[in-house]
Order: structure tokens, then C-alpha cells, then sequence
């Protein structure tokens, strides 16, 4: 199954890039999940250029993970889609790996599944 998100976030690791997902609930953005599969190269390169901003984009925080203080937040304008095996009770995704980028999509498209 596959899902659009907005990129919000991204950790640059030693060997991984992270991005942070989230859709929209209400008009607010909303965490939904992080994930590190297959964002690299060229959608990596795109994702580096976004506009940045100094607080987070979203009002609920995201939950703490490992190496939060190199994040770079985004200004909330870049869609992404990605595939997952299926939604878990708490509204994750099971095994979740990056599609690619779509330019051809609004952020306030990516709305939350209910």
C-alpha cells in the first residue's frame, strides 16, 4: 500500500538519512512516522534545498529518537510518497521505504487516513 506525506524533517546520520512524515489533520500537520529506507541520491538533493525553519512545523512534537539534535526542520512544502505493508493500531506503518518525491502534489493534499 502507499500513502503521500510531507517532509518536515531530516537527520543526516554517518551512513542513513532520516526523514520525519507527517500528513494533515484539520489543516494542522500531524507525525506520523519516521524512516531512514531509500532516501538518498538525487530525492536526498532535493530534500536538502527546502526552505529551512527554526521550530517545528507541526504543533504535536514528534517522539525523541536518537541524534535528534542534528535535525534540520523544513518548511512543511515537500510531498513524498511512500509504501508500507500496513497500518499499525497506533496509526504507524509496518516497514515503511520511501517511493520517491512528488512534485506534482500540495502538502494540504496529504491528509491523515481516518
Amino acid at each position: 500500500m502507499d500513502d503521500d506525506f510531507v517532509v518536515c524533517e531530516y537527520i543526516k546520520g554517518n551512513y542513513l538519512t532520516s526523514i520525519v512524515l507527517e500528513q494533515f489533520r484539520e489543516r494542522e500537520l500531524v507525525y506520523k512516522s519516521h524512516m531512514t529506507l531509500g532516501v538518498s541520491g538525487e530525492a536526498f538533493a532535493v530534500i536538502k534545498t527546502q526552505p529551512q525553519r527554526p521550530e517545528l512545523p507541526f504543533s504535536q512534537p514528534s517522539p525523541a529518537s536518537h541524534g535528534r539534535e542534528n535535525a534540520v526542520w523544513l518548511e512543511p512544502e515537500l510531498v513524498c510518497v511512500v509504501a508500507f505493508m500496513h497500518r499499525t493500531k497506533s496509526s504507524g506503518m509496518r516497514q515503511p521505504v520511501f517511493k520517491g518525491l512528488r512534485l506534482d502534489k500540495l502538502p494540504l493534499d496529504c491528509v491523515e487516513a481516518s
